[in-house]
């Protein structure tokens, strides 16, 4: 039976477990960010197996660059600010090439985290996303007490450690399938 049958979307191209465990289970160890595994017995579509935690996570970290993003935007058309950078100063901070490299290896961790979290194993992306989630959510809770902010930098700070925490709330929660056991049918793993 070719692959792409197996793992139709169409409810006639679902297959049984009990046939395909073994593919299941390998896929579903695969995908690595599933929920829930399948049970002998109930129908799989490739939806079902390929849906997980990496996607969530990836997704999760590139909704808040684009909101890193666009608040950064935002910020350059607040005249007092770009009166500032044209300065030579950022919040009251010199801007210096070493200021610009900090911050531009600050960009770069959730922006790095979008393709990280899609292809690091477990473990490591388990912590990678705890770790960065963390870091990132302090960072902005303490931008907001370097000066006064103005309502939109709020906002987009509210939305981005919302999303930071939503990482690290899912990243703390995820589990790894158990390994398998030599003849065994796949377990249910709960959320």
């Amino acid at each position: 039976m070719p692959l792409g049958v197996v793992f139709s979307e169409k409810k006639k191209d679902t297959i049984s477990c009990r046939k395909y465990a073994p593919l299941l289970y390998s896929l579903a160890r695969l995908s690595n960010g599933m929920q829930t595994a399948t049970q002998v017995g109930q129908q799989v579509t490739l939806s079902t197996v390929m849906q997980g935690m990496k996607v969530r996570l990836s997704t999760l970290w590139l909704f808040a660059v684009l909101n890193y993003v666009y608040c950064d935007v935002v910020t350059l058309e607040n005249p007092s600010y770009l009166q500032g950078l044209i300065a030579g100063t950022a919040a009251g901070i010199q801007v210096t090439p070493l200021f610009l490299l900090g911050a531009g290896i600050l960009v770069e961790i959730p922006i790095a985290m979008v393709l990280l979290s899609r292809v690091m194993k477990h473990r490591g992306n388990r912590w990678a996303n705890i770790i960065a989630g963390g870091l990132m959510t302090v960072i902005q809770g303490v931008s907001l007490l370097v000066s006064t902010p103005g309502l939109y930098y709020v906002f987009f700070s509210a939305i981005e450690i919302a999303t930071t925490l939503a990482i690290v709330w899912y990243a703390l929660r995820w589990r790894g399938l158990p390994s398998p056991q030599v003849g065994s049918a796949p377990q249910v793993i709960s959320r």
